[in-house]
């Protein structure tokens, strides 16, 4: 009668010594009650065969949120002797969750302001990173597409013609109006006083008619003989 007592106390949660000792000491009173339960423990055949499963499996899952624990005791857990969890804790002693390796900070809850400002920053810092992979992205594409409208410009363009200091030129008439379609689209003669990079000269009017006394201007503004 009395072990059956400690047999269905110890199955409803299969507790270890001290546990179903304190829940029998309620009801009624055992003598030798601790004996008789350890020899009832020791003979459960669940807690034989799966209790250092379990146990290593809770352990496995407490650093994940809480980090390693630096003291655990136990009613006598032989679990806690034994080689696999000497193992376990030779492997994994590094003092530190994988939310903390990951963050810096030990999580304690879902309110954790510490944690909240750290989760916050790492989007901010995320964003912007994004972000200016994002313009660099369409700097690249940019410049791309400039250089490829520069290049297909050139092969269009007609090369200018050169002309050299002392040329008598015509310059090509950029303003217009009211009144001046039917105006000679070119001035002229001008004498080129100097030549500069980039197919730019420096000219001079030569004679009397209209235009500017001097100006600068582009070869393709230019040609060589005074015409309509």
């Amino acid at each position: 009668m009395q072990i059956e007592v400690i047999r269905n106390l110890h199955e409803v949660g299969h507790f270890a010594v001290t546990k179903t000792q304190d829940l029998i000491r309620r009801g009624c009173y055992i003598p030798n009650l601790r004996e008789k339960i350890e020899h009832c423990i020791g003979n459960c055949v669940k807690c034989i065969l799966r209790s250092k499963k379990e146990v290593m499996e809770c352990v496995k899952r407490h650093p994940k949120e809480f980090g390693n624990p630096l003291r655990i005791i136990s009613d006598r857990g032989t679990v806690f002797t034994a080689k696999e969890f000497e193992d376990y804790c030779e492997q994994r002693s590094i003092n530190s969750t994988p939310f903390e390796v990951l963050l810096g900070t030990k999580m304690k809850n879902k309110e954790d302001l510490r944690m909240k400002k750290i989760i916050e920053q790492e989007i901010i810092k995320q964003f912007d990173e994004d972000r200016e992979m994002l313009r660099n992205e369409s700097r690249r594409q940019l410049v791309k597409i400039q250089e490829e409208n520069r290049r297909r410009y050139d092969l269009r363009r007609k090369r200018p013609r050169m002309y050299k200091k002392g040329n008598l030129v015509a310059i090509k008439r950029t303003q217009f109006g009211g009144g001046l379609k039917l105006l000679k689209k070119y001035f002229g003669p001008y004498v080129v006083v100097q030549v500069n990079p980039n197919d730019r000269y420096e000219v001079k009017k030569s004679g009397y008619h209209d235009g500017p006394q001097s100006t600068s201007t582009y070869a393709e503004y230019m040609k060589s003989r005074i015409g309509n």
